[in-house]
């Protein structure tokens, strides 16, 4: 890896250049490629995580600009990029699928890496915006929130959880059922439900109640815009309220019919499933928009 040199100025002839980056088998993201293909004015590219991870040549510089030149002899440089669509939730190089266990583990910590910075650098263009924990962009659930809530606001004893996960450890004493699910109040901008006294040491110990006794609706969110079989306005704020806290542009959103018209907010994942029609849609013309306006 070198130093990538400085990007040529963009001119007024620059077409919008629009990159898809999957997994090979990600049926979703080649309909989305498809939809765009039939757009005027755009260029679309759909690139494998293979692709760039065998790529010949990778000319990066954390701090300033990034080259990279694929098996096929397109060249990337962020300068010619509009807008990125990422749907890459592994790293693993072909290069080193029978190295030895830990050589393995290292390339793909180093590749991981790698393509976080090209990322990081290529900023609003890219769609999630990367995290460090999932590069598709941030995955979390209520519970995550809880605890994140509990440290940034001081709590004053270490935060323990009891379950019957052979994952948690086991507690005595008293066991209170909660419920890991945020309410509409939850995502007001206000801080939530305080944290429940069960999640500080030395109170009652915590027990998740089973999901599965809760109906679940799921949502696909793509922008501004909400997808699903039955999307009340409630529903629709709390997930584009979801989406906002955690920078995402697109995900899918799971939520729980607590009964009596009450709402809970599960888990938001930023890798949707792209199958349905009006989401495909909704993708390149998000994509579309973000590619030109990148160029006005």
């Amino acid at each position: 890896m070198g130093r990538a040199s400085q990007p040529p100025a963009v001119g007024c002839n620059f077409i919008p250049r629009v990159l898809v980056i999957a997994e090979p088998n990600d049926l979703g993201a080649l309909q989305v490629v498809r939809r765009l293909q039939r757009r005027e004015g755009l260029t679309v590219e759909l690139i494998s995580t293979d692709q760039l991870l065998l790529a010949p040549s990778w000319l990066h510089d954390p701090l300033g600009q990034t080259e990279i030149t694929l098996g096929n002899g397109s060249i990337l440089t962020n300068a010619m990029i509009s807008a990125v669509l990422c749907r890459i939730r592994q790293v693993d190089p072909p290069q080193f699928s029978r190295a030895k266990r830990s050589d393995r583990t290292y390339a793909q910590g180093e590749f991981y890496s790698l393509i976080l910075s090209w990322l990081e650098q290529l900023g609003t263009k890219v769609h999630n915006r990367p995290h460090a924990g999932n590069l598709c962009g941030v995955r979390s659930s209520p519970l995550e929130d809880h605890l994140r809530f509990a440290e940034q606001n001081n709590a004053s004893e270490p935060i323990a959880i009891a379950s019957n996960s052979r994952y948690l450890p086991k507690m005595e004493g008293v066991v209170v059922p909660f419920l890991p699910c945020m309410d509409e109040a939850a995502l007001t901008g206000r801080p939530f439900v305080p944290i429940p006294e069960t999640l500080l040491a030395g109170q009652p110990a915590l027990r998740l109640a089973d999901p599965d006794l809760y109906p679940r609706r799921r949502l696909t969110v793509v922008g501004q815009s909400v997808f699903g079989e039955v999307v009340t306005p409630k529903m629709r704020d709390m997930a584009l309220a979801a989406v906002r806290t955690r920078n995402l542009t697109f995900a899918e959103i799971s939520l729980r019919d607590l009964g009596a018209g009450k709402i809970g907010l599960c888990t938001i994942d930023p890798y949707p499933p792209l199958t349905d029609d009006a989401v495909i849609a909704a993708a390149s013309d998000l994509l579309t928009r973000a590619a030109l306006e990148g160029v006005s």
